[in-house]
């Protein structure tokens, strides 16, 4: 909470003729009450006031107390001294304001009080109202330096970039409050932002993507985006899903991976038999699933655990073997006998000249198979079975 804008009047005639003139009984002060995250404060508030000698000084030198001031848009009114008298010796130097609302820490900086342009024309505003809010701020406007820092505002030619909050000012200390408190032209320079994301029902996840990037987070924002229904504080990212018909975790599937739910495959070709990891649902998906798994192909519809393998050069049957009990070897031949080791699997003869039968030992020669007369004399292993010109003379 800050005190954005603040006028007193009454001490006017006091710093303007000197010490010999006779010092105010009261002091009229109008100010603004704002939330820290710059919001006016609306209701009722205690107010509690101080002056003290010096802007650090920890004891008072007057004290005052205001139960149930009416805040309007922010704004109050009071008249300091009708409660506690302003006695003439208060008056002898410079004076600076305290102001706590409620029970909490009195806030900062203190405002020094002094003359002002125009003041005389606050005492025409005894109580705050509906009607006079207009007046107030158009004076308030009116004033070379409104909110009492001690820098000119722009309008009037000054390097103050906001003479309606005492703590923006040139040489103000920069803080992450989506301010430029020192007026050098950056917001929150300085300090790291981040992106945060508006959490309506407070389950620490937020809706993107109308994220606002700023160091600090406004009320209610978080840096978690990602939540599919921000009205229910049950539904967000890495929730239980639970069989009620909703996408409780966020994933973009109702009622899956519920602890209570069956077992179903993903099933892309629609065979009947899925493939990867399964997911549970509280009810049987419409489509794309199945309660069968272990499809070693999901984007072939012929290729499933225990389908008819057939002459295709594929696993049809998901049995780690492609065209099991219908394909053999086939050897390049031109005797009717082929050379082992030069084969080819295949579920029909390829193009060509080819045989069923290996064991050729000699596949250039025709006269030289596995069983063809041994010719004596010729020194050559015409059987193939390893000797030659066996029983010849």
């Amino acid at each position: 909470m800050r005190l954005a804008t603040l006028f007193t009047a009454g001490l006017l005639a006091l710093l303007l003729a000197g010490a010999a003139t006779a010092a105010p009984s009261v002091i009229h002060h109008q100010g603004r009450l704002l939330d820290d995250a710059g919001a006016p404060i609306q209701g009722n508030a205690t107010l509690h006031f101080a002056l003290y000698a010096t802007a650090t000084d920890p004891t008072p030198v007057w004290l005052e107390s205001h139960a149930g001031v009416p805040l309007q848009d922010g704004l109050f009114h009071v008249l300091l001294g009708g409660l506690s008298s302003l006695e003439p010796e208060t008056f002898s130097g410079d004076l600076w304001l305290g102001v706590r609302v409620d029970g909490e820490e009195e806030l900062s900086p203190r405002l020094r009080l002094g003359s002002v342009p125009h003041a005389f024309r606050a005492q025409r505003v005894d109580e705050l109202d509906a009607d006079n809010v207009a007046q107030l701020l158009a004076l308030l406007n009116s004033l070379p330096d409104a909110d009492g820092d001690g820098y000119t505002g722009t309008r009037f030619g000054g390097d103050d970039c906001d003479d309606r909050d005492a703590q923006v000012h040139p040489g103000a200390v920069e803080v992450c409050d989506g301010l430029d408190n020192d007026c050098n032209g950056t917001v929150d320079d300085g300090f790291d932002a981040f992106w945060w994301y508006p959490d309506a029902d407070g389950d620490g996840y937020g809706v993107g993507p109308a994220g606002r990037l700023t160091c600090s987070p406004p009320a209610g924002w978080v840096m978690v985006d990602g939540d599919c229904d921000d009205g229910d504080a049950s539904s967000h990212p890495g929730a239980e899903e639970v069989c009620d018909g909703r996408d409780n975790d966020c994933d973009g599937l109702a009622d899956n991976n519920s602890p209570t739910g069956d077992i179903y495959y993903y099933d892309g070709d629609q065979d009947g038999h899925g493939a990867g990891a399964g997911v549970r649902f509280c009810s049987p998906p419409l489509q794309h699933w199945a309660w069968m798994s272990g499809d070693c192909d999901d984007a072939n519809a012929n290729v499933w655990p225990g389908a008819p393998e057939v002459c295709d050069n594929q696993d049809n049957n998901c049995d780690g073997q492609v065209d099991e009990g219908i394909s053999q070897m086939w050897y390049p031949d031109n005797d009717g006998w082929g050379a082992d080791g030069s084969g080819t699997w295949a579920c029909e003869m390829p193009w060509g000249s080819y045989t069923a039968q290996g064991g050729d030992c000699d596949d250039s020669n025709n006269s030289i198979w596995p069983g063809s007369a041994e010719i004596c004399g010729d020194g050559v292993d015409n059987n193939c079975d390893g000797q030659v010109d066996e029983f010849c003379p």
